[in-house]
């Protein structure tokens, strides 16, 4: 099952050695970080013409999330659903559940094109789903001519 824990990670051994030497992680309010973590992915919008949105932000649970950890996993999947999703729209939801926040990335595409990913994509897949291990969740990924979906 997917989900972002709110506690402190604890580092997993197979994580990359950079992960693993990560200073403490700081933690933000859930409706400043995520309109600050789209805000960093607007100039990649721009340029793949995507309509980016996010579930309305006062509707957003307030709570307190790992910040760096969390802009980082989001902005790998963003910087892959976005380009994939060209011309289409990509939207960004959370759900809370107890003590964790699923985060869902949709990414739509105007028109069917090919499924796979390249390796660079999947070497950034793999990154965020680090990210996700180390702070006790992980992220699922489900791609089809049309969409692609990534669950943290």
């Amino acid at each position: 099952m997917p989900g972002f824990s709110l506690f402190t990670p604890t580092a997993p051994g197979r994580a990359a050695d950079w992960l693993k030497d990560l200073p403490p992680e700081k933690y933000s309010s859930l409706r400043i970080a995520l309109p600050s973590i789209l805000g960093l992915a607007r100039p990649l919008t721009r340029q793949w013409q995507v309509e980016l949105s996010l579930s309305a932000v006062d509707e957003l649970p307030e709570r307190m999330i790992p910040q760096v950890a969390l802009r980082h996993a989001l902005l790998n999947v963003l910087g892959i659903g976005i380009p994939w999703a060209s011309g289409g729209k990509v939207r960004l939801s959370v759900q809370e559940r107890p003590h964790e926040a699923d985060f869902t990335v949709e990414c739509s595409r105007s028109r069917p094109a090919a499924v796979a990913l390249s390796d660079v994509e999947n070497a950034n897949l793999e990154i965020a789903r680090q990210l996700a291990y180390l702070n006790k969740g992980q992220l699922e990924l489900a791609v089809t001519p049309e969409t692609l979906t990534a669950v943290l």
